[in-house]
Parts: C-alpha cells; structure tokens; sequence
C-alpha cells in the first residue's frame, strides 16, 4: 500500500530542514530541526498496533509536548514572529486532539438550539431548548472519535 501523503509529507519536512539549514538563521535552523526530530520520533513511538485515534497514546503526547516546550522557548528567544504562529498551532495540535479525546475531559456544548416540535403543539411547550450534542445524536451525527 503506498503512503503518498505520508511520502509527500517527509519529502516537504526534509526539503524545508535542508533550506532552513542552508539559507535559514538560527531560529529557522533550531525549528526545522526540532520539527524534523519530532516527526522522526513520533514514527517510531507510534503503537503499531494500537486503535488509531480512540486513546491517547502516551509516548506520541510527550513528543508534541516537548516540541511545543521548543517552540515556546523559540518564540522567548528569537526577534521572529514565525516561532509565535507555530507556537500558537502546536498548542492547539497539543490541547484539542489529545487533552478531549479522554472521556472525562469535554468540551462544553456549543450553544442551545431550538428544539424541533409538531406544529400542532401546545406553544408552551416550544420554549424548550436542547444542546447541540444532544440535536446532533437525534439526527443520527455520530461521535468522531
């Protein structure tokens, strides 16, 4: 089975390590190659044979945790702005997929909706509000995870 976007993927990291080690300052040199090491880990501490996506796996959070620690230090240190963007995009990498895919942790609902009532109903009785969570599993929209 080939994995084009995974080949895709690595070719771009490793064109934009070699750019950024060639024509790139300090900042860049640091970040492309903490971005290169963070990918290199995370294919090697991946759990094989692991259910993708429905637990956290342990190994693959401490990688994005420690880059997010790079970046973060990067974005103290450097005159740049770039550091603070993938900063910011690392930290959301790092918060949502991981941190809510634990089922203690939810995220609150988005907002109420009003709730679907015949027409011939009492007008009291319209009033009434569900969630979006609770709209969406009516309708047959199940979990992502």
């Amino acid at each position: 089975m080939v994995m084009t976007r995974q080949i895709a993927f690595l070719t771009l990291l490793i064109v934009s390590t070699l750019y950024a080690a060639w024509r790139g300052g300090t900042p860049e040199r640091i970040g492309a190659a903490a971005l290169l090491g963070a990918a290199c880990l995370s294919v090697g501490l991946v759990d094989p044979f692991g259910d993708r996506f429905h637990h956290i796996e342990i190994a693959i959070l401490l990688v994005d945790f420690a880059l997010l620690s790079v970046f973060i230090w990067l974005s103290l240190q450097s005159t740049r702005f770039w550091p603070l963007w993938v900063t910011a995009m690392l930290g959301a990498e790092v918060s949502f997929p991981h941190l809510w895919r634990e089922e203690r942790i939810v995220p609150p609902p988005l907002g109420r909706i009003p709730q679907r009532q015949p027409h011939d109903a009492d007008p009291r009785d319209r009033a009434g509000t569900t969630s979006l969570v609770q709209a969406s599993m009516d309708h047959g929209i199940s979990d992502c995870n």
